[in-house]
């Protein structure tokens, strides 16, 4: 599809230099007389601005304006350092025109078009005779309010997904709005600044010494010939009456009448007549409203080069910048200052109560998706002053519709403020019922708790409000509709108090967003109402707030740190998107009680499992689920979570504090995107309390399904951390072995020659294992179990699992790897097997997809005998892209020489020429070291599988 470009919101012109070469098709290009060859008369068209909107904000207003942007593509724009509008992108590029998806709706203009604007909001007026009092000067002020502006840019806002400029009629510079600017010579005129325009100051200049001309191709000439006073009519009329008549008149009947009637012809001497016409006819001449109508008498002459130089017909007098103003003032500018002066009147009409001066807002949470089109604010507060908020009537009507999902929230009160006169706060397209909430007298509102839930309509499906649970200060909340589904909490910040909501509705699609207005705690003394919030607020998670959670919201006491996403994550949305907690643990008799740690190596859930309490999950499924055992009685704690983001979360690791870890993926040594939590404390080095931590996974009822984003859930105390080795690569997984050491060559250690694009680099296999593990194999043995995953190379054996059931002692297990839990086949492909990452591989065995699932379990009975050694199927490596050997197959030998199957890759044959090694088990020989690292099949999520085998020994 190849990228796009955006346009200027104002004027609808490129927000770049447009490009085209000297080779290009004349037609194709500008034309170098009129456009400078260095093109920095085009420079202006870089001088861009972005207006958005953040609805976290606490102020009333939540409008910012950026500083210089810089377009890439698709509508990103780049800010420059330093500018405070990155930190709500968290420095990254922010997407314009998008109506839906990560970032709020967003709209870029030229600086040069916004002063403009702000011209055409002061000059223009319907009373012509007060035309010569307006004399507006730019002096950096313009005197636009940004919340306005932004209203009415989202009122007008192309709502479709590839959107490159607002749902407005730009005139005659459509046709040039492709998926490039198109540059076509003879439209010079759509890409000269407005406002910066040498030819016009030069003529400008000029005028108090203009003398008449002679006729030439700018003047209309008088066709000389008898002319008969008695028989005109308009020789009757006063000069006044004559005046009125032309003031009204455009250039061409002006011309025309000129011609006919030598009375109306003789006017053209009235130099402040035509001054005055020229004011009214052409008011983007603002310059002229400075010059004094006495230093000339040419304004007749005035008015008709200006006529003449500012037409789209090619001339040699045409000014490409005053063409290019008169296009964005006659064309484009009534459509934005109509609605604008229209809510300006209106907010003039609606000054804010005493109430609601000073106030902030806890910041407008969108709640429902998709978004309607048109939203309305509207502002509930619940008396005109404080003082009056002790006997204030506070009561809510929810309204319901058919289906019982909520569709509006209203204060019974009837104070409002709101930002579309004309709308109610009733005013909707379809039939509701309506609860009622009363706060009791001697009570107050805290917060609101909106349960939601994703309903299945169309592609996309939808997000609806299904519950709203009323905090208050000491009574029991009173619930109105469900609790089932996600929720986000909505609450008074620290030491303030609420005096009123605000809302976002539409008749068309209801309630979509929602905040409380709030005042500082200290104004409301000598409020008994408000006397028992502050114990309240200690009972809610007021931290919780910033996330949409998945059926619970965390404890009070829990602390939550910022989440990270991937740059894959572009198009999730902070609001709608909920957050799945994983409470470890608050109380020591809770993280006493842990048992194990288990998560899925295709990052698709993590679980934590108790002694006497039920098992705790997040994510949508628990597949291949790698485990750490916890001795939580013995004091065993997880104490520090790791996770490496980059493109997505690619790597999560677990640590106790015995030094014994989890870890999927690359979380060991991908240090660039590494993030350690708990955090610690700089003046006493002590590191906080892990109590879990929460992610979000997007498509989640599909086997597709991606962890997005990941965070840490932690606790105020002290906990001592063990090394975590952040720098070590390979980590010993679950930890190093003590009295036992590596000995003899690693089998299956190579080098590969990858070619990337034009580039190419070397892959150290073992550079890429970021952990090993230790197998001990002098014990008897029960069963051996073995898990292989799809084959991803020739001549790799995808090992996933191994287990040994040992037969002495207490027979308990070690597992390396995930254990499989087979689950119900989830979009499967005809074959009963479930759908895995490999369908979107280039490097897969297309015909073992077909035959079994992507993990297939084998078991090999032993029934106690010890093992005798293991055999290392290895295929060398040709010389040419590398060295060494690929591990193709492993086998095992009992003690009374039974073998194990050979566990290899798929089409794997005797025949083919392979090197084989043994490893012999001794008295001395007693391990194996696995060396542990990710398949290489370039999806989105890779399992990690044995690649290479060394044998371990004991220590004298």
């Amino acid at each position: 599809m190849g990228g796009a470009e955006v346009y200027c919101a104002i004027c609808g012109g490129p927000v770049n230099v447009p490009y085209w070469e000297d080779g290009d098709e004349e037609e194709y290009t500008y034309d170098l007389t009129v456009v400078q060859e260095d093109r920095l008369d085009l420079e202006w068209l870089k001088d861009v601005r972005v207006i958005g909107e953040d609805p976290a904000s606490t102020g009333l207003s939540r409008i910012w304006v950026s500083g210089v942007a810089s377009h890439d593509e698709h509508g990103y724009f780049y800010l420059e350092e330093g500018d405070p509008v990155m930190e709500l992108f968290e420095g990254e590029s922010l997407r314009t025109y998008a109506y839906k998806g990560h970032h709020s709706f967003a709209v870029p203009y030229h600086q040069t078009c916004r002063t403009l604007l702000s011209k055409y909001l002061n000059v223009g007026g319907d009373d012509i005779d007060n035309v010569e009092s307006d004399d507006t000067e730019n002096d950096g002020s313009d005197g636009i309010d940004n919340d306005i502006l932004f209203q009415v840019l989202r009122q007008l806002a192309d709502t479709s997904e590839y959107a490159q400029c607002l749902k407005l009629d730009y005139g005659s510079v459509s046709k040039n709005q492709e998926q490039y600017w198109c540059v076509s010579r003879g439209e010079e005129h759509f890409v000269h600044s407005p406002l910066d325009i040498p030819r016009l100051e030069r003529y400008l200049v000029r005028i108090p010494w203009m003398e008449p001309e002679p006729p030439g191709p700018m003047h209309y000439v008088l066709q000389e010939r008898q002319y008969d006073y008695t028989s005109d009519p308009i020789t009757t009329l006063p000069m006044e009456l004559r005046w009125s008549i032309l003031l009204h008149l455009d250039m061409p009947s002006l011309m025309y009448l000129f011609r006919t009637c030598k009375a109306l012809f003789s006017t053209r001497r009235s130099s402040s007549l035509w001054r005055r016409k020229l004011l009214v006819d052409m008011p983007w001449l603002f310059e002229v409203s400075s010059i004094e109508a006495v230093v000339t008498e040419e304004w007749f002459l005035v008015y008709k080069d200006m006529w003449v130089a500012s037409r789209y017909t090619p001339s040699a007098h045409k000014i490409t910048g005053l063409v290019n103003r008169r296009r964005i003032w006659e064309e484009i500018l009534p459509q934005i200052a109509g609605p604008y002066e229209k809510l300006q009147k209106e907010s003039v009409r609606t000054d804010l109560p005493d109430i609601l001066k000073g106030a902030s807002s806890t910041g407008l949470r969108r709640l429902i998706s998709p978004e309607p089109e048109v939203n309305s604010s509207f502002r509930y507060y619940f008396a005109q002053s404080i003082s009056e908020m002790r006997d204030a009537h506070i009561e809510f009507h929810v309204h319901l519709d058919q289906e019982r999902f909520i569709r509006g929230l209203h204060f019974a009160g009837g104070q409002q403020s709101s930002e579309q006169g004309d709308l109610t706060q009733d005013s909707f397209n379809f039939p509701t019922t309506v609860e009622s909430v009363r706060v009791p007298a001697n009570d107050c509102l805290t917060g609101i708790i909106v349960t939601s839930r994703e309903i299945p309509e169309g592609e996309e499906g939808s997000r609806k409000i299904v519950g709203m649970e009323f905090l208050l200060g000491s009574s029991a909340s009173q619930q109105v509709g469900s609790t089932d589904g996600d929720r986000r909490l909505i609450h008074v910040s620290k030491d303030h108090f609420a005096v009123g909501v605000e809302t976002f509705s539409s008749p068309e699609g209801g309630l979509s967003r929602l905040s409380l207005l709030q005042q500082p705690a200290l104004l409301s003394r000598g409020i008994d109402r408000f006397s028992s919030q502050g114990s309240t607020s200690d009972q809610v998670n007021l931290e919780a707030a910033k996330y949409l959670w998945r059926k619970q919201i965390p404890p009070p006491e829990v602390q939550i740190s910022e989440h990270h996403s991937g740059y894959w994550s572009y198009a999730m949305e902070k609001d709608l998107s909920p957050m799945e907690p994983l409470i470890f643990g608050t109380t020591d008799a809770e993280l006493a009680d842990i048992t194990a740690i288990s998560m899925d190596v295709l990052f698709g859930g993590i679980e934590v499992r108790y002694g006497s309490r039920p098992t705790r999950s997040i994510g949508p499924r628990n597949l291949a689920m790698k485990t750490l055992a916890i001795d939580g009685q013995g004091g065993e704690r997880a104490v520090a979570l790791n996770y490496v983001v980059t493109y997505i979360p690619m790597g999560i690791r677990i640590v106790t504090n015995y030094g014994r870890q989890l870890v999927i993926g690359q979380a060991s040594w991908r240090q660039g995107g590494l993030a350690q939590y708990p955090p610690q404390d700089p003046d006493t080095g002590q590191f906080t309390h892990l109590v879990g931590m929460y992610g979000f996974w997007s498509s989640r009822d599909t086997p597709k399904s991606r962890l997005e984003a990941v965070g840490c859930l932690f606790a105020q105390g002290a906990t001592e951390m063990p090394d975590l080795a952040s720098g070590q690569s390979p980590l010993w997984e679950p930890s190093a072995p003590s009295g036992v050491r590596e000995i003899g060559s690693i089998l299956g250690d190579f080098s590969v020659k990858e070619s990337l694009g034009i580039n190419s680099r070397t892959l150290e296999v073992l550079d890429h294992c970021p952990t090993v593990s230790w197998i001990d194999c002098s014990r008897p043995l029960l069963e051996v179990r073995v898990t292989l995953c799809h084959s991803f190379e020739e001549k790799q054996v995808p090992l996933s699992a191994i287990i040994f059931k040992y037969a002495d002692g207490a027979k308990e297990e070690l597992i390396i790897g995930p254990e499989i839990h087979p689950q119900s086949p989830i979009d499967t492909q005809g074959d009963d097997n479930d759908w895995c990452w490999c369908s979107l591989s280039g490097r897969k065995a297309k015909d073992e997809l077909s035959v079994h699932p992507h993990y297939k379990r084998h078991v090999w009975e032993l029934g106690g005998k010890r093992l005798q050694g293991v055999r290392a199927f290895l295929s060398p490596i040709d010389e040419e892209v590398g060295r060494g050997s690929r591990l193709a197959a492993i086998q095992f030998i009992a003690e009374d020489g039974s073998e194990s199957p050979k566990w290899s890759h798929w089409n794997f044959s005797s025949d083919d020429a392979y090197v084989i090694e043994n490893i012999a088990f001794t008295d001395g020989r007693i391990g194996l070291k696995l060396f542990m690292g990710e398949t290489r099949r370039s999806v989105t999520y890779e399992d990690t599988i044995v690649y290479a085998l060394q044998a371990m020994e004991r220590l004298v």
